[in-house]
């Protein structure tokens, strides 16, 4: 809704996006105002709009991930009888996930208008279907790694694995948690949306170097850390060769997490496999627009959203004509199939 703010306050504040093109006090009552008189700023607003809505979606999936997993680790730990050191989690919650949430949103939007719609729903089945499906791929590489490491002659079991309360050195955190910090690396990459609401990844400067840097971070923990860094998060060293199966394997899961966030979720079920189910069971939208358009095509008259409740009643087969009340044929509206007198 586009108007002055003057006499239209009240359309200005029920509009999905109300936009005061003044500058006079009456324009506070909009959320949006346009210095320029005329509707050029609707197609940066929609834009803009749009880009928000992705980026808040994506940063929800990241914190919401981030915790799953960390959680995740945790329980494998506890199974084994320890728990993460204080270190450990001071490395992951503090140095490692504090930069993504606050740079997440700072990517601009496209510059064309997509015809397809985003997702408004935080809760529809493709956002969570796509966050719970990344938590599980993830927590299972955990217990991959962790089945893979016990198996292995040069790993050194925990002695007093019974008292959980003291959080005792050990391999098998540090091979879990050298997955897992990866983990934050890849989920800030693919929970990042691109075109046709926002620039691609690359365009965002800041965004990039946040991701290297806990790219760097990660590495640092899992290939090059040296003793001190390692004493500190109470790990114990593994050899350097198993530490780079452990990198390839994270390389596997980011390209299969990529693949199944990008073109599984957000494009064939999405796009392909959601739409053809609700026409072959003819589920009705929702949505208002597709409910008016829905009745345009049904070539009746009046609409069903210009009749009294009070006058008419709808049962779809009886027609009848609607006489005012001097019986003058002048005034008599056009059968429709749709509509009888109660």
């Amino acid at each position: 809704m586009c108007g002055d703010g003057a006499n239209d306050c009240g359309a200005l504040r029920a509009a999905d996006a109300g936009i005061a093109l003044s500058v006079a006090e009456a324009s506070v009552a909009s959320p949006f105002t346009y210095k320029n008189k005329d509707i050029s700023c609707v197609p940066s607003l929609i834009k803009e709009g749009r880009c928000t809505l992705v980026s808040v979606f994506g940063t929800f999936k990241y914190q919401s991930a981030y915790c799953f997993i960390l959680l995740g680790a945790a329980l494998i730990l506890f199974w084994h009888g320890f728990r993460p050191s204080d270190g450990t989690y001071v490395f992951v919650d503090v140095i490692m996930n504090i930069l993504p949430p606050m740079v997440f949103a700072t990517t601009q939007p496209y510059p064309k208008i997509s015809k397809r719609m985003p997702i408004r729903n935080l809760l529809s089945f493709v956002q969570q279907m796509s966050l719970y499906s990344f938590i599980i791929v993830q927590v299972l590489i955990y217990y991959f790694i962790r089945t893979y490491l016990i198996n292995q002659p040069f790993y050194v079991p925990v002695k007093n694995k019974d008292i959980i309360e003291e959080p005792a050195h050990n391999q098998i955190a540090y091979a879990i948690f050298s997955a897992n910090t990866m983990s934050y690396v890849i989920a800030a990459i693919i929970f990042a949306p691109g075109p046709p609401y926002r620039l691609g990844f690359f365009s965002n400067k800041i965004y990039i170097c946040m991701v290297l840097i806990n790219f760097s971070l990660s590495l640092l923990m899992s290939l090059v850390a040296p003793e001190w860094f390692i004493e500190f998060l109470e790990f114990i060293p593994m050899p350097f060769n198993f530490r780079m199966k452990i990198l390839f394997i994270c390389l596997l899961n980011f390209i299969f997490s990529f693949i199944l966030e990008r073109y599984f979720w957000h494009e064939l079920i999405a796009n392909y496999i959601l739409p053809w189910f609700r026409t072959k069971f003819r589920m009705k939208s929702k949505k208002k627009y597709r409910i008016l358009d829905e009745q345009i095509r049904r070539d009746n008259w009046p609409f069903e959203h210009f009749i009294d409740e009070n006058v008419f009643h709808f049962n779809g087969r009886a027609a009848t004509t609607i006489l005012d009340d001097d019986d003058d044929d002048r005034h008599r509206m056009p059968k429709s199939s749709n509509f009888k007198i109660i």
